[in-house]
């Protein structure tokens, strides 16, 4: 599904869904394997606790939040089911692809660069993931997670700095590149 098709169905449904609703679950969605507290979810959605509160009881009652009791608190999360996710692929807050791909990527200590290859598009990106790479299986977990959450398939090739910098002089290379992160 394209870009504008997605944003053009979250905008339908967001407009007829209360505003503090749909604060918090864009809230949750942006983190959709992440727990909630109570306080936590109502001050990053900035809405009140009270109306929190009573939103999570009503998403509990649809099935699309689960409570954990944790000590004397609780915990929300948001459902691994069919209306979590059919939900999630309405939802889910509208990022740049390039900004997803930073933040999935970006803190990988030997990676330096990630260089898109040819063009991205909303649910396909090549990428060159540049550095001293020893150990593939986060790169490939990450991949995984990011296809899961968001519908973005990742083909890749990690290279060490140099045979980046012989590819490239050699022409081995010759489409689009755009480098996306750099470590600073």
């Amino acid at each position: 599904m394209s870009n504008n098709k997605q944003k053009l169905r979250r905008d339908v449904i967001m407009s007829i869904v209360d505003e503090k609703i749909g604060k918090i679950l864009d809230t949750i969605y942006e983190r959709p394997k992440e727990g909630f507290y109570l306080t936590q979810l109502s001050e990053r959605a900035k809405v009140s606790l009270s109306s929190t509160y009573r939103i999570l009881k009503r998403l509990k009652a649809v099935n699309l939040i689960r409570e954990e009791r944790i000590g004397p608190s609780k915990m929300y999360y948001l459902k691994e089911n069919e209306q979590a996710r059919l939900l999630g692929e309405i939802i889910k807050p509208s990022k740049s692809i390039s900004k997803l791909i930073k933040e999935f990527f970006s803190d990988i200590l030997a990676l330096n660069k990630i260089v898109a290859y040819g063009k991205i598009d909303a649910d396909r990106a090549t990428l060159l993931f540049i550095g001293d790479i020893q150990d593939t299986n986060i790169i490939e977990k990450r991949k995984k997670e990011i296809h899961q959450q968001y519908g973005l398939m990742i083909n890749h090739i990690i290279l060490t700095e140099d045979q980046y910098n012989k590819m490239s002089s050699l022409g081995l290379y010759p489409g689009e590149k755009k480098i996306l992160w750099e470590k600073g």
